[in-house]
């Protein structure tokens, strides 16, 4: 029996020909070019399409995250597609598929994120392989109960994991710390580790939540850390291991007893913030006034664990690990 994928497209530089915005010509373009996939890998497998959004990834919001998972949510409740493949653009990629791996708690589907650094235009184009990769990743069977996938570069990674770590690389795409779970190798796909979730959270219904992220630096005076006092939530990139200048720690505090959430951060792109350090401004100290310390997530990421934690009602104690 053939293997069935739906290609949910959202947008991005995957969807662009040369000097093209993301319009209608685009759309057609991203039909004739990406639906019609005739490689021969692909003979067996069963591929519909559905134009879900196009738009430059810089234009997506938590609210179109929430819709692409409802929508993702209703079709695999039809029980009808053996996987799905989403193209999306780069800039932001990594924090739509960690949204989705954060909405869908068990799932046996495979759910896979991809996208190019080239357009169709551009010389070795890079969005067809990277496309038939995902499309042979989400019909194989050993890709079921991993949860959301980012397939590029013939390299697998979790999107807990997953940042774009180059402007313009092909292999931009880097699970700095531990490396990608799996490779695709000539047309075979191989995994070489399992990802074990950190979090188990209801699905939000609605995002009605404010969280912004605040990127401390030497010498900060911290003055404006209180215009987030009418915010739900704040997310503070500090320094190591979750450390920030003992200025702002007073305005921390004001915003805490104004029942914002913080959370810190570390602006260190790999390691976790830990409570080492007891002097002002440690993350010790940071974690007795009322901060939590991101678990091992980047500052994007943790706004959004931040929001979908704050819409469900979870207090953000039970967010660190």
């Amino acid at each position: 029996m053939s293997k069935k994928v739906l290609l949910i497209l959202t947008g991005g530089t995957i969807s662009m020909d040369h000097h093209k915005d993301l319009s209608n010509d685009v759309i057609e373009f991203q039909k004739q070019h990406l639906m019609n996939l005739r490689h021969s890998v692909l003979n067996d497998i069963q591929i519909d399409s559905h134009v879900f959004l196009m738009k430059p990834s810089p234009h997506m919001t938590p609210k179109d995250m929430l819709d692409l998972s409802e929508f993702v949510d209703s079709k695999i409740s039809e029980n009808y597609y053996d996987g799905f493949v989403i193209t999306h653009g780069t800039d932001t990629l990594e924090e739509t598929a960690f949204f989705l791996d954060l909405y869908f708690n068990q799932i046996d589907v495979p759910i896979v994120f991809t996208g190019s650094m080239r357009n169709y235009s551009d010389i070795a184009y890079d969005g067809l392989n990277n496309i038939v990769s995902s499309i042979l990743v989400a019909t194989h069977s050993n890709s079921k109960n991993k949860g959301v996938l980012v397939v590029l570069n013939d390299t697998i990674h979790h999107p807990y994991e997953v940042t774009k770590s180059h402007t313009v690389s092909l292999d931009t795409f880097q699970s700095l710390e531990f490396g990608p779970i799996g490779v695709v190798d000539d047309l075979e796909i191989v995994y070489y580790r399992s990802f074990q979730k950190q979090f188990q959270l209801e699905k939000p219904s609605k995002l009605n939540i404010n969280v912004a992220i605040y990127k401390t630096y030497t010498g900060d005076s911290g003055h404006l850390l209180r215009q987030f006092k009418d915010f739900d939530g704040l997310v503070i990139e500090g320094f190591g291991r979750g450390n920030v200048p003992p200025a702002i720690v007073e305005h921390i505090e004001f915003l805490i007893n104004n029942n914002v959430a913080v959370m810190i951060t570390s602006r260190v792109p790999k390691g976790r913030p830990f409570p080492t350090y007891p002097y002002i401004g440690g993350a010790k100290q940071l974690t007795e006034i009322g901060c939590v310390l991101s678990p091992h997530l980047n500052s994007q990421k943790a706004r959004l664990l931040l929001m979908v934690a704050l819409a469900n009602n979870v207090s953000i104690k039970n967010l660190t690990i």
